[in-house]
This record gives structure tokens, C-alpha cells and sequence, in this order.
């Protein structure tokens, strides 16, 4: 498998690291894809002169590992809200285990036409007492060792992707 990286910054440069540790100007320089050839963590942030150093973005990449191709018998699910309009807040960790399939909702239409993002939200954060990123990923890991099914949403109520093109469509 490669891993490509992207940087929307003219002239900046990525530096990556496979080895756990937060990149710095001094680490791996990216200019090719990465290979991965067993599970990887792959973290990476955007440097350039006269600006602040891009937030850290992190990937794990689980090589060898079976696909689930067996849907059980039934399925519960339910919408895991990346939002704090009145309902009760929820870590992923607090989803309960009964639930084998959890939507994450939502993702967020980008620039790019098919592309989505995805930002935890700072109300439901803060509302939650801080839940971070890393948490949020630790969490949705943990959901899968459990045998749960994690999934992003996309749309909602204001949501709007474009798809105009063939090739975005696999």
C-alpha cells in the first residue's frame, strides 16, 4: 500500500514520522509516496518559513487484517453526534455496546468537489470536558475491537456534497 499527503499550502513541506513521535522541521522529509507494508501510524504536519507549523495529522494503517464481510443477523445503529443541540453528549467510549453499527454524524462538504472533512466539534467537546481528537480516534478503535462498525456520515441537515465528476465515483 502507499500513502499519499497532501498540503494545500504553496511551498510548504511535510515532514512525517512512523515512529510514534510528533514531527518536527527536522523530521522525515515527504516528497514520494509511503510505502506500508505492515500497520503503520503515519503522523505529519505542514512546515513553512515565517508560519506556524500545520496541527498534526495522524493515520493508522492495519495491514493483514481480514475483511468483516459477515453482517450479523440484525443490526442496531445509531447517529453519534459531532454537535450540542440539547440531547445528551456522548464520547464514542459511551455508545452502548448493543449498538453494532455507529454513524458519525456529520462529515463536512470541502472545496474539493466530493471531498469531506471531518473537525470535532469545540461545543461537544468542551461539553464532554475536553474530548479531544486523539480520544476520539482511541475511542472509535476501541469500538472496533469490540466488534462494533464505525462509519462517517455525510450530509445532514445543512450538508451539501458535490459529486460532478466520473472520477470520484469507485
Amino acid at each position: 500500500m502507499e500513502v499519499t499527503i497532501q498540503c494545500e499550502t504553496d511551498g510548504a513541506t511535510v515532514r512525517y514520522t512512523t515512529d510514534g513521535a510528533e514531527p518536527t522541521s527536522s523530521s522525515q522529509l515527504y516528497s514520494e509516496p509511503i510505502g506500508v507494508a505492515s500497520t503503520t501510524t503515519i503522523k505529519a504536519k505542514a512546515f513553512k518559513e515565517g508560519m506556524t507549523a500545520s496541527d498534526m495529522v495522524t493515520a493508522t494503517y492495519t495491514i493483514g487484517q481480514e475483511p468483516v464481510t459477515e453482517l450479523p443477523e440484525h443490526i442496531l445503529t445509531g447517529y453519534w453526534q459531532n454537535f450540542n443541540n440539547g440531547a445528551t453528549c456522548l464520547k464514542i467510549s459511551d455508545v452502548p455496546d448493543s449498538y453494532n453499527l455507529i454513524a458519525v454524524a456529520f462529515a463536512d462538504a470541502s472545496t474539493q468537489s466530493g471531498a469531506v472533512t471531518f473537525t470535532l466539534d469545540s461545543s461537544l467537546a468542551s461539553s464532554l470536558g475536553g474530548y479531544t481528537k486523539e480520544e476520539f480516534i482511541a475511542d472509535i478503535a476501541a469500538a472496533k475491537g469490540k466488534g462494533q462498525r464505525v462509519i462517517i456520515s455525510v450530509g445532514g441537515e445543512q450538508g451539501s456534497v458535490l459529486v460532478n465528476s466520473d472520477d470520484l465515483v469507485h
